[in-house]
């Protein structure tokens, strides 16, 4: 049961949701919140400075170093004219960025197996322009190990089935080490964030990509902003080229 440290706290998180839940929608919106610089799907409304108390602004914040080792990956590999396929694109904010920096010849296709960010993917591409360069698909590749929302509905893709690419982003809480291991095709480059806490470690999963015959380099902690929370549960970032024979 929820506890709370006064009844003032109370009284403000009473009216916070209070607002949220009624008020909020109808007020018009006064900016965007923004990650990596990244447009996103999550508006700021003309209230929510008076009425969203300090322990909900969080929600509401831009975040600039977000999923910044990703980021630096696809930065570091992608040209224009290139494919990338996106295995866990959550609300599309890396396929935003890579959409942006291979252009309008370029493709991005994107897996997600939460059908609420399916939704959150294809706006927030609209959203910064670059909705022809991306296509959404909801599904489920590799083992379900921690599907956002607890959406256990996605269909299965078979790996086979996934496009071939230049470059491949893995972030998919856990099953990139199945996926790795069992990947049919071979990209030029592969991104991957690694989950220790859900048994795909960092080193497991540089020792898998040696063996497909990649170069790795250790690109850093997956986000700055959380770096305990990342150290504590081995969650990095891989860049991965293909060695030339």
């Amino acid at each position: 049961m929820r506890t709370f440290n006064s009844p003032y706290e109370f009284f403000l998180r009473a009216t916070a949701w209070a607002y949220r839940c009624s008020l909020r929608h109808l007020m018009p919106v006064c900016g965007t919140v923004s990650y990596a610089g990244v447009v996103t799907d999550v508006d700021r409304k003309l209230g929510d400075s008076i009425l969203i108390p300090s322990f909900f602004e969080s929600e509401l914040a831009d975040i600039p170093d977000y999923e910044e080792a990703l980021v630096r990956g696809l930065n570091m590999y992608l040209q224009p004219g290139m494919s990338v396929v996106i295995v866990g694109a959550g609300i599309g904010v890396t396929a935003v960025i890579a959409a942006k920096l291979i252009g309008s010849l370029g493709q991005v296709i994107c897996y997600e197996a939460s059908l609420k960010n399916v939704g959150r993917i294809r706006e927030v591409a609209i959203r910064n322009k670059v909705a022809e360069q991306i296509n959404v698909h909801y599904g489920l590749v590799g083992p379900p190990i921690a599907v956002y929302h607890g959406d256990n509905r996605a269909p299965q893709v078979d790996l086979k089935n996934l496009s071939e690419c230049d470059l491949l982003e893995l972030d998919c809480e856990g099953s990139e080490k199945d996926i790795i291991a069992e990947l049919p095709i071979l990209p030029k480059h592969i991104v991957v964030e690694t989950h220790g806490l859900y048994g795909a470690k960092t080193k497991v999963i540089d020792d898998l990509l040696k063996q497909k015959g990649y170069n790795t380099v250790n690109l850093g902690i997956a986000e700055p902003r959380v770096k305990s929370f990342c150290d504590k549960n081995d969650i990095y970032v891989i860049g991965a080229e293909l060695c030339q024979h």
